[in-house]
Order: C-alpha cells, then structure tokens, then sequence
C-alpha cells in the first residue's frame, strides 16, 4: 500500500481515513489506520489511529479483528486516569455492534447498556435499543423488546424505523407503535 510521503505524512492519513470512510472504502481505510498506527506512533495526528481502525474494521464487516482492538481500546481507557476508566460512548456503541454481529448476545447487550447508561439520544442509542430489542425478543421477552423498540423510535426515529420492527409490533398487538413505525417509513420512501 502507498501513502502519502514527507513531515506531513501522518497528517495527510489521518484526514483521509475518514474521507475513506464516508466514501464507503472501509478497508482501505482500515489498511491506512493501520500505517498510520504502526509506523507514525509519533505523531499527533495518529493519536486516534486505533480508534480509527477500529471503526473501519467494523464496516468492513471485519469483526473479528474489530472486537481485538475495541477490547485493546477498552483496556487502555479503563487505566487511563485522565478518563477516570469511562470507556468513551463510540467505544462501547462500536464494541456492542461488533459483538452483536458475531452473535455474542451477552457481550452486545452488555456495552449496549452501559452505552445507554451514559446517553440515550441520537443515532447510535436508537441502534442500540432496536438491537436490545431484538435480542429481547429472541429471549422470548416480547414486552421488554416492545419496550426497547419504542424507545428506539423515540430517540432517533430515522433510524429506528424498520419494516421488520413494524411487523413484530404489530404481531405482538403493539398496534399504536406498529403505526408509528409503518407512518416513519411511509415518510422515508417519499424522500
């Protein structure tokens, strides 16, 4: 792989992993978070490298080696006394993901929760919630999933809104929270 060369080196790959990124390009940006953790440990700008890896194995469905350095990352914010041990919020939301991917339920709703313990708002809690509520669900705990599900739709309806939770709201008699769902994606299909 090729990068970017000279003083500024460290600074052009740490702009470029999130261009990467939002252009979809997950493993190439993985690929450059990895250069610039593993041959710029010097540098300012590769301070958030791991994090940034991290982040772009996970949308590269790379799980596996996602779940190693969010764990790694984990470790390292638990000893740092300037965080206190709080792991940060994109941490844990990435780590529940990861797991859930992987089909470890416990470890999924475990960060999950201690990521809605410290913010229940915005796209990643209602992510997380619907994700609890289907591991509710699958639990056989078709209240709590309910449960779940509607607070996802409160927080961050954009997200939340999905065929499949329409349908099991309204299978489980939910028939208020199923509307709301089928109304949410009536308005997303018309954008």
């Amino acid at each position: 792989q090729s990068y970017p060369g000279g003083r500024f080196a460290a600074t052009v790959l740490a702009r470029m992993i999130p261009a990467l990124l939002d252009s979809g390009m997950a493993g190439e940006a993985a690929e450059y978070a990895a250069t610039l953790s593993e041959q710029f440990t010097y540098a300012p700008a590769a301070a958030n490298a791991l994090a940034l890896r991290a982040t772009a194995l996970s949308r590269a469905q790379e799980w596996e080696p996602a779940i190693l350095l969010y764990r790694q990352l984990l470790a390292e914010q638990e000893r740092d006394a300037l965080t206190d041990g709080e792991p940060s919020a994109a941490l844990l939301s990435g780590l529940a993901t990861a797991a859930y991917a992987t089909g470890d339920r416990i470890l999924a709703k475990k960060f999950a929760l201690q990521y809605l313990a410290r913010t229940r708002s915005g796209p990643d809690a209602g992510t997380l919630l619907t994700m609890l509520g289907i591991i509710a669900r699958g639990d056989g705990q078709q209240e709590l999933a309910n449960a779940y599900f509607r607070q996802a739709l409160q927080v961050a309806p954009e997200t939340a809104a999905s065929e499949e939770i329409a349908g099991i709201l309204f299978d489980s008699g939910a028939y208020v929270d199923a509307l709301q769902q089928y109304t949410m994606l009536g308005r997303k299909s018309q954008n």
